[in-house]
């Protein structure tokens, strides 16, 4: 029994020992910064008018209706076959002063085509509608930032600017007959 104590109370001691001679944990430091943030309140924005809409009060939400030609099935035979480009615009006006330009982000929620970036035809027929940017250039409504999608950014004049696009017929396979209805919200994006 006696070499059991002594055993144990040589354990406890090598232990405490060990703990005792440790090197203690050092914090270490790293460079410290500053973070500063910046921004401007405005009085208002713009007044937005989109084609075929009536002009927004300043700030408020604006709506637009375009519609593309009547075309036929067989210019959109083939799967990437487009028609019917079809140009509209957003123009803003007596914004402040202190915007430089302006870019539209689109948000086409579940209007959105499962491929393409395209928006998606709510009553079938096989045809998206497709947006370009005012190069001409296909825009993809997929991505989240008004960059990635190829929305031009535009400056201001005066306190205005216009955003010009054209929407498009796309087939994503052989038309069918029908009619083509979608919708998308916009944001526009002031510098």
């Amino acid at each position: 029994m006696k070499t059991k104590s002594t055993l144990l109370a040589t354990a406890l001691a090598v232990a405490t020992g060990a703990l005792v001679l440790a090197p203690t944990a050092q914090a270490v430091q790293s460079p410290t910064g500053t973070i500063n943030f910046n921004g401007r309140v405005v009085a208002n924005s713009c007044v937005i008018t989109v084609t075929g809409g009536s002009a927004s009060a300043a700030g408020g939400a604006a709506t637009g209706n375009v519609t593309l030609p009547t075309v036929y099935t067989t210019d959109l035979s083939t799967a990437g076959s487009v028609a019917g480009a079809t140009p509209f615009s957003i123009a803003l006006t007596g914004c402040d002063s202190s915007f430089t330009s302006a870019q539209t982000l689109w948000t086409p929620g579940g209007n959105l085509s499962a491929t393409g970036g395209r928006l998606k035809n709510t009553s079938g027929s096989n045809v998206d509608v497709q947006l370009l940017n005012g190069s001409g250039t296909a825009m993809d409504l997929s991505k989240a930032t008004a960059a990635a999608q190829g929305s031009q950014s535009v400056s201001f004049s005066s306190g205005s600017a216009t955003l010009n696009y054209t929407a498009q017929y796309y087939a994503s396979v052989a038309a069918t007959a029908g009619a083509v209805n979608t919708s998308t919200q916009f944001t526009v994006i002031y510098q």
